[in-house]
């Protein structure tokens, strides 16, 4: 059996990350092979890559997706994110 996939959405300051983090690491630890993408900003992306191997981050500017150029971005990006076939998110 292929081990889940899971896809994160954390796009927020980084004590939020902080506190995320044993959900994460317990995913890899109950799952070591899975793939689990984070979506977050850059700032939170450096600390879920340095604290949990294997995490693969896709980032995001707040800001931007605030904007209305950003918004008409977000279907994009979601149906990027869908083509990822995630088992959980």
């Amino acid at each position: 059996m292929a081990s889940p996939s899971f896809l994160l959405l954390k796009i927020n300051q980084l004590g939020d990350a902080i506190w995320f983090l044993p959900t994460v690491a317990g995913i890899r630890r109950e799952f070591p092979d899975s793939r689990i993408d984070v979506v977050c900003n850059r700032p939170t992306a450096v600390i879920f890559e340095k604290s949990v191997t294997g995490v693969r981050t896709i980032t995001v500017s707040y800001k931007r997706v605030r904007s209305l150029r950003g918004m008409m971005s977000l279907p994009r990006m979601a149906l990027k994110l869908g083509l990822g076939r995630y088992d959980y998110a």
